[in-house]
């Protein structure tokens, strides 16, 4: 026999962040440096330092830039349904419906991540009219988010998985504004 699914829960959701940048240019480089603080507090409490740290050299006889750049930031959880992944497990009904199969449902608290990132890249521009531009970046992640769902429900929730590796490249083409035109074109992996 089916019947109504009654759920109440309740909690607040706080995030603070505060940050200080600066951009320093001695001769062909151009440094920036940053610094972010996050502040969370929901049904778990985080504060995290996140570094950002960023060089670029340009090579200006041949229209070149050299770039390197690294960043530390916080992976905080989706807050739609927070409260419903928080004690899911502890719902038999939930527990059968949220985990894809085969694997078990976790009754842990859901806590904000880190992610280092990193980009190592190049712009070259080719004449006054093109301009191509790429970066290889490595993304190191440690308990990021997704949405699960509820069986064949549209409630969604964050799920939070372990860590990942993502390698990848992003690649830009671009004109630049020519008498009102311009135009780019981006890829990425």
């Amino acid at each position: 026999r089916g019947g109504l699914f009654s759920f109440h829960g309740h909690t607040d959701v706080k995030e603070l962040a505060l940050y200080a940048q600066d951009s320093i240019n001695v001769g062909h480089w151009s440094l920036n440096l940053g610094l972010r603080g996050d502040f969370y507090n929901a049904l778990t409490r985080d504060r995290q330092a996140e570094p950002r740290l960023g060089a670029a050299y340009n090579i200006k006889s041949t229209n070149t830039v050299l770039r390197v750049s690294y960043a530390r930031t916080m992976e905080s959880p989706f807050n739609e349904n927070l409260v419903i992944a928080d004690v899911g497990c502890n719902i038999p009904f939930l527990a059968t419906l949220v985990p894809p199969p085969g694997v078990s449902c976790s009754t842990g608290r859901i806590n904000p991540g880190y992610r280092n990132e990193f980009h190592a890249g190049l712009q070259q521009a080719l004449g006054r009219y093109l301009v191509v531009s790429g970066d290889y970046i490595w993304k190191y992640t440690h308990n990021g988010y997704d949405f699960g769902i509820v069986g064949s429900t549209p409630i969604t929730f964050p799920i939070e998985w372990h860590n990942a590796k993502i390698p990848g490249y992003a690649i830009r083409v671009s004109v630049p504004n020519y008498r009102g035109f311009s135009a780019q074109m981006v890829m990425s992996s």
